[in-house]
């Protein structure tokens, strides 16, 4: 699977159009009326967070290329379920609206296996007040699945890399709340590869 969503399998170099920068927005399911606000000012703040080498003016102008050119996909099984989507130059850009659990961890391990290795991800909406999941249309998405998916041999693969093309860092955007609130990334072996903002 790894091969497949990063283009190619041992031995395969960089393709030559592949970003170095990749940030996946991730928005619960929008049950309040209001919360779209707050929604913003979270996406805000998690992109603001995101220390990488991109000059401000070129995230900016990235950023306003995803919302003038994005493509757009809805699901036809699960009301509301958008994906928009942006592939440049320098940053790749999706977001998932209203995701299903099954999705969201999918395009999550697509985002850890894909080329660039400055990646973003912003997790964004109502949450579970005890736990800090966020809450999608159906179910959760916890710290325990997220986890999981870079638990994946493949992820875990791309992650201790020794190989300096392919050393990955991923910086995410999460609640101040339940289990996401200064988890133990030691324990996971994660620590030198996951940034909690």
């Amino acid at each position: 699977m790894m091969a497949a969503a990063r283009g190619g399998g041992p031995g395969s170099s960089r393709p030559a159009a592949a970003a170095d920068h990749s940030v996946l927005v991730v928005v619960g399911a929008l049950r309040s009326p209001g919360l779209l606000e707050h929604i913003l000012r979270q996406v805000e703040t998690g992109v603001r967070c995101w220390q990488v080498d991109l000059d401000v003016s070129v995230l900016d102008q990235q950023l306003k290329l995803f919302v003038s050119r994005h493509s757009a996909l809805l699901s036809e099984d699960t009301p509301g379920q958008r994906s928009l989507q942006h592939r440049g130059e320098v940053l790749d850009t999706q977001v998932l609206v209203n995701p299903t659990k099954d999705f969201l961890c999918s395009e999550v391990q697509k985002q850890l296996c894909n080329w660039a290795q400055h990646k973003l991800l912003v997790l964004v909406g109502q949450r579970v007040e005890t736990s800090g999941d966020l809450v999608l249309e159906r179910g959760c998405f916890s710290f325990q699945d997220f986890i999981h998916i870079c638990s994946d041999q493949e992820v875990r693969n791309l992650l201790s890399s020794a190989d300096l093309d392919l050393k990955t860092c991923l910086t995410l955007s999460c609640p101040d709340s339940g289990l996401w609130k200064d988890p133990d990334l030691q324990s996971y072996n994660l620590q030198d590869f996951i940034s909690l903002r």
